[in-house]
């Protein structure tokens, strides 16, 4: 399945993982490069108001023009997500960093009735990952863990394109 979703265009690779069937869905994107991207087709793909989110660290940048809210209230998540349908919710910000989540935030942003995309898992912008025992970081109501890989990865050595390549073994 991992050489068919290679090929398939971000915003249909919601289709192929079955997250059009109707129901609501926790997604947690884990592994390396490409899950911001990843996050961002499956969240506009998904019908429905969407939550998208991180329970580790991403870039303060990354809300490709959907409304981004520090800390909000369940009232105000509801309120943005009424108008533009989309929205990414963070922690806080750290200079050119947004902090996630807790794991429990997003069950809670879950029980709202609203679609979650959270990414679960850094990479430190390298296109592969190798986690340490305490990752990925994941909220009670993940439905399907996505692993994803960056092409910049393949043929090439896991020193120079893997977070923390000590661990591959």
């Amino acid at each position: 399945m991992a050489a068919f979703l290679n090929a398939v265009p971000v915003a249909g690779v919601a289709e192929v993982l079955g997250l059009l069937d109707g129901a609501l869905h926790h997604v947690a994107l884990v592994g390396g490069g490409g899950k911001t991207t990843l996050m961002h087709g499956i969240a506009d793909a998904l019908p429905g108001p969407t939550v998208l989110t991180c329970t580790t660290k991403m870039g303060a940048d990354q809300h490709w023009g959907k409304a981004l809210l520090v800390a909000p209230t369940d009232d105000e998540v509801l309120a943005v997500l009424a108008g533009d349908g989309r929205a990414l919710v963070v922690g806080s910000v750290d200079g050119p960093k947004a902090v996630g989540i807790l794991p429990t935030r997003a069950d809670e942003l879950f029980a709202l009735g609203v679609h979650v995309v959270a990414e679960s898992d850094g990479s430190r912008r390298r296109p592969a990952k190798a986690p340490q025992w305490y990752e990925p970081v994941l909220a009670s109501t993940v439905d399907l863990v996505v692993c994803v890989i960056g092409a910049d990865a393949l043929d090439r050595t896991i020193e120079d394109q893997c977070h923390r390549p000590l661990l591959v073994g």
